[in-house]
């Protein structure tokens, strides 16, 4: 009979007693079973990683980029740049021994004379009214007619006009509406006492009807030493008024 017989019941332990805990059946006397909170922290290795060079590369794109830009620009204006310069791309450039034929130059624009200043005998027109110039006399200190005598404050000139009416209509002609310019282009207007005098008690003013001409004389008071250049004869008080060159060549 065997009294010590083990059957697969798992032991109870009964009692204040602590089990031991179970042996690592790979452990040895030379590597000795060490608790986990006793062993040492793994060692962490650091490995650098090779540096990109995003900065070196990015910098080379936009240098090439703005390379490519300019050459493009280039290309696309140089037409423009050859025609402020005035060089045709058609053409190749012109030897340095070469000129322009004088036949290829552009003609130069040439202005045509203004007509000439109508002189004395030839009739001008102002409005309604046409004038001709037939004389002028200088030098006369004073002028006299009947018990009026009129005194120059350098010396009178005496223009004798012959007018016309080219109107359908009567025009009055004032006399002192007519003006002389001495050769240093001072303007003189026509005396009304020596015109009064001049044509012999004559009002200065005179009704011309229509296709009816007379002749007046119109009197400037000027100084001793100047001349008349020319004479500036109207057919109002308010119109442009013509000019006739009585200076003598």
């Amino acid at each position: 009979m065997e009294t010590g017989s083990r059957d697969d019941t798992p032991a109870v332990w009964v009692g204040r007693a602590t089990p031991r805990p179970p042996v690592d059946p790979w452990s040895t006397a030379e590597q000795p079973v060490v608790p986990p909170h006793f062993a040492p922290p793994p060692q962490v290795i650091y490995v650098e990683r090779p540096r990109r060079r995003r900065g070196c590369l990015f910098t080379l794109g936009v240098l090439v980029a703005l390379v490519a830009g300019a050459a493009t620009l280039l290309l696309l204006l140089s037409p423009a740049l050859r025609g402020l310069v005035g060089i045709d791309s058609a053409s190749p450039p012109a030897s340095p021994s070469e000129s322009p034929s004088p036949s290829s130059a552009p003609p130069s624009p040439t202005t045509p004379p203004p007509p000439p200043t109508p002189g004395v005998g030839d009739p001008v027109r102002d409005g309604k009214l046409e004038f001709v110039v037939l004389d002028l006399s200088c030098g006369a200190e004073k002028l006299e007619w009947s018990l009026f005598t009129q005194e120059a404050d350098g010396q009178f000139c005496v223009v004798d006009v012959n007018v016309t009416n080219i109107h359908d209509k009567q025009v009055v002609f004032p006399g002192r509406g007519q003006y002389a310019y001495t050769a240093d282009d001072a303007r003189v207007t026509s005396a009304f006492d020596a015109n009064f005098v001049a044509n012999h008690g004559h009002p200065d003013l005179w009704i011309i009807e229509p296709g009816d001409s007379i002749t007046v004389k119109l009197v400037f008071d000027i100084p001793v030493e100047a001349t008349i250049s020319t004479i500036e004869l109207h057919d109002s008080l308010f119109s442009g008024g013509v000019t006739v060159s009585v200076s003598e060549e």
